[in-house]
């Protein structure tokens, strides 16, 4: 348990911050819907409309179908796709889950993974397991055509595919994740079962208390369902 002296720092920091956010522009209301299944782009960095450096997410298994059990994500990137990291290539932020294991199923190419602090690689045809609770990020490894196609699945599937429906909208709508406001980030990845690493731990803790409260109070939703093809099919209908 952090001792009030611990405490202290991070909560002044947290406020003079809620001041200066607060005087931020809201992401607006109008989004656009969900673009389908198959080629959803996931931008890093603005991408300006040319998604030649995002790399492209499709929903393979949908919770629904497995009563809520999992669900499955195939991801192609390549080493021209921007990451989080600079020298890490399609690399999401190091993050936890704190409840799902993800799985990993390399199908094409090298994927490069860091686990707990250790860098690891894998070949078309390995499985990764990522257990609760492990930090971890991964990226495009180097190979004849530079691409990596993984699949992932997560378990319990949690909110669902929705989630990276909605990162994927978000980063089509704001032009890449780096023009999301930071505390819609924040929200999405807190309600999606995710913790980001890079906060120092004196802060990361006060992430649940504060995060939901000031995001709904921006206007903010953790995931939008216009951003789901399905949902946006049945409002169109």
């Amino acid at each position: 348990m952090p001792s009030i002296s611990n405490v202290a720092l991070p909560v002044l920091i947290i406020a003079l911050g809620v001041f200066q956010i607060m005087q931020l522009q809201r992401t607006p209301v109008k989004r656009s819907s969900g673009q389908g299944l198959t080629a959803m782009p996931l931008c890093s960095n603005a991408h300006n409309g040319n998604h030649s450096a995002c790399s492209s997410v499709r929903v393979v298994t949908r919770s629904a179908d497995t009563f809520g059990n999992f669900f499955e994500i195939e991801e192609t990137a390549s080493t021209a796709t921007a990451g989080f990291a600079p020298d890490r290539p399609g690399s999401p932020p190091p993050h936890i889950h704190r409840t799902q294991t993800e799985t990993f199923t390399v199908l094409e190419g090298v994927f490069m993974y860091e686990a707990a602090g250790v860098v690891h690689s894998a070949q078309a045809g390995e499985d990764v397991v990522i257990p609760p609770g492990v930090p971890h990020t991964w990226w495009v490894g180097s190979s004849e055509t530079n691409v990596t196609v993984v699949k992932f699945r997560i378990e319990p599937a949690g909110n669902g595919e929705l989630a990276f429906e909605t990162l994927s909208g978000l980063s089509r709508d704001f032009n890449g994740i780096s023009g999301v406001n930071p505390v819609q980030l924040l929200l999405w990845a807190h309600e999606s079962g995710m913790d980001f690493t890079f906060p120092p731990a004196s802060v990361r803790f006060l992430v649940p208390y504060v995060v939901p409260w000031l995001g709904r109070l921006m206007g903010y939703q953790a995931t939008y369902p216009i951003y789901s093809t399905l949902a946006a099919e049945q409002t169109s209908q």
